[in-house]
């Protein structure tokens, strides 16, 4: 099966299983959906049978009748219409691939099967959605003079091939999926490389008009990691996970779509976390001595209001004294701790 970028994992929930049935000589298995996974053109639809015993004609636990055929149909959730996709699957089947999907569709599996004695049972997966036609990215937009312009990627899903992508820089006002090609016309089809070598002309008319590129600011949250040390020793005793936000210059891309919505989007800006490479591994990791690494976190804390919130750092060294007090002489700062947390009284 062809893997792609944005694969897309949907876990279907299972509308029923089918197993203990009480008719005589009958001993159904228990069967069930597991997911479906949405990867380029292929939907894989997964189920399980369970390796369990079930309850006999004598009320004993015997193992089930085995299975001798499964067959796998699709429901359109919307239209109604059913589709066969297979009639007669061998017994170890256990997944399938279906290459058949309408983007933008919803859809549903069932699955029957068949044992030994000719009794057959059928269960349902619950509905999921099919691949998008269309999905934008917008990169390195730009308005230098007044007049907006972005490179716009296009990944549309071309039913029985899968994704197929294309990119052109558009300037305000221009369809989306429309540029020239070997000739001064606009055209909206162009050549695609497939993993096979050949070439596919495919037609790109997103139906979409961009409408403007402008300035913009955007607040994000950025998570880094602020080393606490040991002051007498240099000795790492661990991190503090810090929350900031910070506002950056970006822009904001307008369009028009197929149906006449008014779209906004804002590209994200780069990665700016700084994570340190321990809690890259862990993010939970724990300091090696959490008493000790909390009071210092304090420490540092309180310093840092002295001279802004000096009634909030005062409390941060009342508290270290209460709760503190001897990692407190351990660090040989009690002097300074025990002075400014007496200026409450003064």
């Amino acid at each position: 099966m062809r893997r792609g970028i944005g694969s897309l994992l949907l876990c279907i929930l299972v509308a029923g299983c089918a197993g203990g049935d009480a008719r005589p000589h009958v001993r159904l298995p228990l069967v069930q959906f597991e997911k479906v996974t949405l990867v380029d053109a292929d939907a894989t639809v997964r189920w399980f049978v369970l390796d369990a015993t079930v309850v006999g004609p004598d009320q004993a636990l015997v193992a089930p009748s085995p299975i001798t055929r499964f067959a796998l149909e699709r429901d359109d959730v919307v239209s109604g219409k059913r589709t066969v996709l297979a009639g007669a699957l061998p017994p170890t089947a256990r997944s399938f691939e279906d290459r058949g999907l309408d983007p933008g569709g919803r859809y549903r599996y069932r699955l029957t099967f068949q044992v030994a004695e000719g009794t057959r049972d059928t269960v349902e997966s619950g509905p999921f959605d099919g691949p998008k036609l269309w999905t934008l990215v917008f990169k390195s937009p730009t308005n230098a003079f007044g007049t907006g312009c972005v490179f716009v990627r296009i990944r549309k899903y071309e039913k029985g091939i899968g994704w197929v992508d294309a990119g052109h820089t558009h300037d305000e006002g221009d369809r989306i999926g429309w540029w020239k090609e070997e000739t001064d016309a606009v055209v909206s089809q162009h050549p695609v490389r497939l993993g096979d070598g050949t070439t596919l002309r495919v037609d790109f008319n997103t139906g979409t008009t961009l409408t403007a590129v402008r300035p913009a600011r955007k607040v994000v949250e950025v998570h880094r990691c602020k080393a606490i040390y040991e002051l007498e020793t240099g000795k790492k005793l661990g991190c503090d996970k810090v929350v900031e936000k910070r506002t950056f210059d970006c822009f904001e891309i307008s369009f028009r779509d197929s149906q006449g919505n008014h779209l906004v989007n804002v590209p994200e800006p780069r990665v700016l976390d700084q994570i340190c490479p321990e809690h890259q591994a862990n993010p939970d990791a724990a300091p090696a001595e959490p008493r000790l690494f909390e009071v210092r976190r304090l420490l540092d804390e309180a310093d840092r209001l002295w001279n802004v919130d000096s009634a909030a750092s005062i409390k941060l060294y009342q508290r270290l004294l209460r709760e503190h007090k001897d990692d407190v002489i351990r660090l040989q700062v009690r002097n300074k701790v025990e002075g400014r947390a007496r200026q409450a009284d003064d």
